[in-house]
């Protein structure tokens, strides 16, 4: 398990949390107490779901809440763009600017929830199906941890067949449930 600061999640979202302290001191009273408040709130928690999730066996419900902020972070990240606009005179109609990089963080941060979600719900199926994680029955990982090798076969020829078997049926079936969740 690695440790949660080194995540790409949790740097994009403390990035993010720094970038609102040090880019909002001089915003209108207005929109500092309702809307800038409620984001540092928000991506604080962001960062506690974060590190739960990175400390626990069950990530996917702290997942799914931090996914959950994230799209309530980027309404109130694009409502707060747009009152500044019109606050400090940039844009008088109500069309949106083009998305700001604080934006493109956000929907950065929410692809790589999108990306550890899969990942651990397939994970929890391969589980419930098989009693255990069928890379780790019938693979091993060698040297830089990408390249999957198979286990050394031991014993007679068509009980390594019925393994080999069962090896391709399990990651056919991880691929469908894959496919399936991920949309």
């Amino acid at each position: 398990m690695a440790n949660y600061d080194h995540l790409p999640v949790y740097k994009a979202a403390y990035d993010l949390l720094q970038c609102i302290y040090r880019e909002m001191g001089h915003v209108p009273r207005d929109v500092k107490f309702t809307l800038v408040e409620t984001l540092k709130n928000e991506l604080m928690e962001m960062i506690v779901l974060i590190y739960k999730a990175n400390a626990t066996t069950d990530k996917c419900r702290h997942i799914e809440a931090a996914r959950e902020l994230t799209v309530s972070t980027k309404v109130r990240l694009r409502l707060m763009r747009e009152r500044l606009a019109e606050v400090e005179g940039r844009c008088k109609d109500a069309k949106t600017p083009p998305p700001p990089h604080e934006l493109e963080r956000m929907l950065s941060v929410a692809n790589s929830y999108c990306g550890y979600l899969r990942q651990f719900r397939a994970h929890r199926l391969a589980e419930r199906l098989f009693g255990k994680s069928p890379l780790k029955r019938f693979f091993r990982i060698e040297g830089d941890h990408r390249k999957m090798v198979p286990k050394k076969r031991s014993g007679c020829r068509i009980l390594s067949l019925a393994r080999e078997e069962r090896a391709k049926r399990d990651l056919r079936l991880l691929r469908q449930a894959d496919c399936v969740q991920g949309g």
